[in-house]
């Protein structure tokens, strides 16, 4: 029982659950549900800075940003480690950083959110 409890609250902590309904022949008229879960390694948020370079300037960019822009609208995606990624973002980078450059054609639309630019060291 302590086991089970432990595991419920393990899962309520690290992960985060949702519920969607896929669209399909209903079968003996109830619809399938599609689970999906996001588990966590540790209990604290070591994410990476996101960054998007546009027009030669970089902004920070949070998760609900990231899952705006489809991915057929990113050109290229590059990730820094380490001493390079605090060289060029200093302790904002301490996680590593994942620099997302989109299509020029996505550009208006992101830079429509007012995004904070960020000081890097090239």
């Amino acid at each position: 029982m302590i086991k089970n409890l432990f595991l419920v609250f393990l899962l309520i902590c690290c992960c985060n659950c949702s519920v969607h309904e896929v669209e399909s022949e209903p079968i003996a008229e109830h619809k399938p549900i599609k689970f999906l879960c996001r588990a966590s390694t540790s209990a604290t948020k070591n994410t990476p800075l996101y960054v998007a370079h546009l027009n030669n300037k970089f902004y920070k960019l949070n998760d609900r940003l990231i899952e705006e822009i489809p991915p057929s609208g990113i050109s290229k995606v590059q990730v820094l480690k380490g001493k390079k990624a605090l060289a060029k973002y200093s302790d904002k980078a301490l996680n590593g950083v994942i620099e997302i450059e989109y299509k020029p054609e996505f550009h208006i639309q992101l830079l429509a959110k007012k995004l904070e630019e960020l000081n890097v060291t090239l």
